[in-house]
C-alpha cells in the first residue's frame, strides 16, 4: 500500500502538485518512518514550495536513514534549484 503512494507522490511532485505530493509522502512516512525516499521527495516538494527549513528536516532525516543517498539527493536538490531559478527569469516570450 505505501509503495503505491509513494509512486502516486511522485507523480503528483513531478507535475508540480506540491500539496497532495506532500499529503501522500506524510501517508507513507506515517506508514513506514524510515523511508528515505519519501523524506528525500517530500523535502524536494518542500524546497518548492520555497520551505527550505521543512526541506533541509527532511533531506537531514533522509541522509540519517541512508547516507548512501547522499549523492542521489544532491543531484535532486541541484534540479529542484535550477527549475527554481529558471521559473525566475523573465520570459523570453515578447
Amino acid at each position: 500500500m505505501w509503495d503505491a503512494l509513494e509512486q502516486r507522490g511522485e507523480v503528483l511532485l513531478n507535475q508540480g502538485l506540491l500539496d497532495q505530493a506532500i499529503l501522500d509522502f506524510n501517508h507513507v512516512l506515517r506508514l513506514v518512518p524510515k523511508r528515505a525516499p519519501s523524506y528525500d521527495d517530500r523535502g524536494l516538494a518542500f524546497l518548492l514550495q520555497g520551505k527550505e527549513l521543512q526541506a533541509q528536516q527532511d533531506f537531514d532525516r533522509c541522509l540519517s536513514i541512508n547516507p548512501a543517498m547522499a549523492s542521489e539527493l544532491k543531484l535532486h536538490i541541484q534540479k529542484a534549484r535550477s527549475f527554481m531559478q529558471s521559473q525566475l527569469r523573465p520570459s523570453d516570450a515578447p
